[in-house]
This record gives C-alpha cells, structure tokens and sequence, in this order.
C-alpha cells in the first residue's frame, strides 16, 4: 500500500477488494472467512505496529498481527475421525508419510484409509519429532507414518 503510485489510496484498496473477492469466492472462501488489512511490504506499518492515522486516515482496523492473534483455535478432538494432512512423502523401506494430527489418534496396526485415492492402508509404525518410535500419537503432534500396503508415493 505504500508503493510510489499507490501512496495508501482507498481508491486502489477498493480496487484489490474488488478484483480479489470474486477469486476468493470461486476457491470457496465467503466474504465473512475474509479480513482484508492493509499493509507496508516495504517498511512493514500495520503489520504489528499500527498506521499513523496521517498516514491512512480511511483505515480503522485492527493490526495484521492483532487479527491472528485473535482467531479461534480449532479443538483437537482425540475421539474424532483421524484427520492428518500429508505434509511430506518418501518412499524409503515403504512409504513414509510426514504430518501433524489434527484430530483422532493412532495407533501401530490401525487401518486407515487415504484421501482422497480411497487406498486402503495400515499403519505399521510411528516416529515422533525426536525420530523415536512411539506406539500412538494424539492430536497436536507431528509425526511420521510407515503406511503398509501403500507400494508408490502417488497412492498418497
């Protein structure tokens, strides 16, 4: 917002607005998920410290970093469906899969299946963060995942 030609205008911040929201929608985002905030890439103002109203006086929000802190934090439900985002996968001795829990739990020998191929798989062992084997892992934690029966990373 505060590029030579751009000089903190609402004029152009409507513009963004405006050409960015119909995006936004089409990836599945609504209006309300949204906050827009304007920012200094260069000298990084409104980013934690907030903007000298002489600078931008149309602006009345929160700080980028005062808006994060204040979103909700999800609940890791240990008794839910497992839900665990592949990070990262190798083959190596079978494939491995890196990820966080983000809810549900697991267990060495539990049957799994991935998504969105729809393989079928077991888990045959589980690594911590400090690359120790652990018998389960809980939601919160970041692991590693030795998948049976998935032969090809691709099947991830």
């Amino acid at each position: 917002m505060d590029e030579s030609t751009v000089q903190w205008s609402e004029s152009r911040w409507n513009e963004i607005r405006t050409k960015l929201e119909p995006f936004l929608e089409k990836s599945g985002y609504s209006s309300a998920d949204v906050t827009y905030v304007p920012i200094s890439g260069i000298t990084g103002d409104n980013i934690q410290t907030p903007l000298d109203p002489s600078i931008c006086k149309w602006y009345k929000g929160d700080t980028l970093m005062t808006i994060l802190d204040n979103l909700p934090v999800e609940k890791r439900d240990p008794n839910g469906p497992l839900r665990m985002p592949i990070l990262e996968r190798v083959k190596d001795q079978g494939v491995v899969a890196h990820g966080k829990i983000e809810s549900g739990m697991i267990n060495i020998g539990d049957k799994v299946t991935i998504s969105p191929s729809g393989y079928p798989a077991q888990i045959g062992g589980i690594l911590d963060h400090k690359n120790e084997q652990v018998k389960f892992a809980r939601p919160g934690e970041n692991v590693q995942i030795t998948l049976i029966h998935i032969t090809e990373e691709g099947m991830i």
